[in-house]
This record gives structure tokens, C-alpha cells and sequence, in this order.
């Protein structure tokens, strides 16, 4: 068993995997599961999950939703990265708190 991911949106018609899963998917040895991006409260649980903490600021939950656009790797990726910028956690709140403000996301 083969398991492969991308991106369908960065594939156009030229690209050579479109014309190899198209002839894979005609043969039957292969089948495509489309992943949707996940929901904002599905964002919440995961870095609520990667960080294990019960309470996930509405703040952090939305700035990295919007920047991870849905996108569980990168989502997993930004959260490695922040936690350098993270202040720690209080033990006490069982959160993590920022040690900066958030910067506003790109619209």
C-alpha cells in the first residue's frame, strides 16, 4: 500500500501527477480521498490536543485558523514554531499563555 497526499489546488491539468492518479484511478489501483479544511472549532480541539491544554484562547484558535487556512500540517507546523514565542504554561489555568500580543492576520 502507497500512500500519498498534495495539495489539489496547487495541481493543474499539465502537472504530471494529475495524468498518473487519473490513469491509477481508471485501473483501480488507486482512490482519492478529498480532506476539506477543518473548521474553526476543529482547529480549537487540535491545538487544544498538540498542546495539551483544556482552554484554547478564542485569539490564538482564530490567528492560526486563518493563517493555517484549515490545514492540519501546517496548522501542526505553525504550532512547533509558536511555541518558541509561547510565555509557558500556568499550571494553574491549564492554558498556555502569550508572552506578546498576536500580530493581526492578512486579510
Amino acid at each position: 500500500m502507497l500512500l500519498a497526499t498534495y495539495r489539489s489546488d496547487e495541481l493543474d491539468r499539465r502537472h504530471p501527477l494529475t495524468r498518473t492518479a487519473q490513469v491509477w484511478r481508471r485501473a483501480g489501483l488507486a482512490e482519492t480521498v478529498a480532506v476539506g479544511a477543518m473548521s474553526p472549532a476543529q482547529v480549537t480541539e487540535m491545538i487544544s490536543a498538540i498542546l495539551d491544554a483544556e482552554e484554547v484562547s478564542g485569539e490564538l484558535a482564530a490567528l492560526v485558523h486563518a493563517r493555517a487556512e484549515g490545514n492540519p500540517f501546517v496548522l501542526e507546523e505553525m504550532l512547533r514554531e509558536a511555541e518558541l514565542e509561547l510565555k509557558g504554561f500556568d499550571h494553574a489555568q491549564r492554558a498556555y499563555r502569550l508572552a506578546a500580543p498576536l500580530p493581526a492576520a492578512a486579510g
